[in-house]
């Protein structure tokens, strides 16, 4: 028997993202009977939602191997599951792994064809006009276009309008009013047992050996005077 956990540990590692496959898979069921004419999904970063999206494709390509793990160790599993007790009514083991399988491969499918069909999904990014922000969007655009997804909106947050009629200071003192609040619930939560940073808004990109060199001598507390701060 220590042989087959190898086995089933090689099978876990070759389709990383299937728990969150079948979860979504059972959500897309639970919707189906569900009377809304939209349904929006708030999903994860960036980097957890390429791993859902680009699941299909990595899935498809571990089938043979999947199927060729059942067939090699099948009559293991067969013989595991009858003396554990572990098997489906009079199903082996292996048996029901098979068809798990393939029902797993359906709702994949299913998945799939609804993440491709423009006239049920379409992708919606949310960025902020700051660096990272713009090179993680483009990413994901460029992703979306090659699993074949529909992506024509970008929302972008936290945009400075100065044509709102909105004077600087009064939007500045707004801000920095919401932020006094968090800032005392962080400090009531966690200053007693961390060490807490507080890293003021500057008026430029930290870019650059020079403006990072400047950026930590302001965190050091050797001077603010660099970027022009009293």
């Amino acid at each position: 028997l220590p042989s087959l956990f190898p086995a089933l540990d090689e099978l876990i590692k070759m389709v990383p993202g299937i728990d969150e496959a079948i979860a979504f898979g059972l959500l897309v069921e639970t919707i189906r009977s569900m009377n809304y004419n939209t349904i929006v999904f708030d999903t994860a970063p960036t980097g957890h939602t390429l791993r859902l999206l680009g699941f299909p494709n990595l899935f498809e390509k571990a089938i043979p191997k999947i199927e060729e793990l059942n067939n090699r160790f099948g009559g293991m599993l067969g013989t595991l599951g009858s003396v554990s007790g572990m098997t489906q009514g009079s199903e082996p083991m292996n048996v029901t792994l098979g068809r798990m399988l393939k029902d797993l491969q359906e709702t994949v499918k299913q998945v799939t064809d609804q993440f491709q069909d423009p006239t049920k999904t379409t992708f919606v990014c949310v960025c902020i006009p700051e660096f990272l922000s713009v090179y993680e969007t483009e990413r994901l655009v460029q992703e979306l276009s090659s699993f074949k997804i529909d992506v024509n909106n970008i929302v972008i947050n936290q945009v400075i309008d100065l044509s709102a009629g909105i004077p600087a200071e009064a939007l500045f003192a707004a801000r920095s009013k919401v932020q006094m609040k968090y800032l005392k619930q962080i400090d009531e939560l966690y200053a007693e047992d961390f060490h807490v940073v507080k890293v003021p808004i500057l008026p430029e990109e930290i870019r650059g050996k020079d403006m990072i060199m400047k950026y930590s001598k302001m965190i050091m507390g050797e001077t603010q005077k660099s970027f022009g701060l009293s």
